[in-house]
């Protein structure tokens, strides 16, 4: 279980996790964040794995909540310390063991009037 949540943490991160800038987020500024799901009939998308830190995580779940048709983003669990994260240094990889992740799983929910 370990080896598959490194795994997923290395391919989040080497996608670029906390910069995408693209047209296809349009209207990200207006996806919610939540600490629990706000209603029953909103429908579950999809979960994804984030290793930056704060508000630039957040930033990139609310932009990947718009690729998946969701406007409701909910923060499941923090991850301290698990798996690391890998970065880029003038003289190789540098790995922090100590890094921070968050989980979030997307919602489309219907606007209340």
């Amino acid at each position: 279980m370990k080896n598959w949540i490194l795994l997923l943490f290395l391919l989040v991160v080497l996608s670029g996790c906390a910069h995408s800038r693209h047209a296809r987020y349009a209207g990200w500024e207006y996806v919610r964040i939540e600490e629990k799901v706000p209603g029953d009939r909103c429908v579950y998308k999809v979960q994804e794995v984030c290793p930056a830190k704060g508000t630039e995580a957040l930033i990139w779940f609310k932009k990947r909540a718009k690729l998946f048709g969701a406007n409701t983003v909910v923060i499941t669990k923090t991850l301290r310390g698990i798996g690391g994260s890998v970065s880029a240094t003038p003289v190789g990889a540098k790995f922090d063991a100590n890094a921070e992740s968050y989980i979030a799983d997307y919602y489309d929910c219907p606007v209340s009037k």
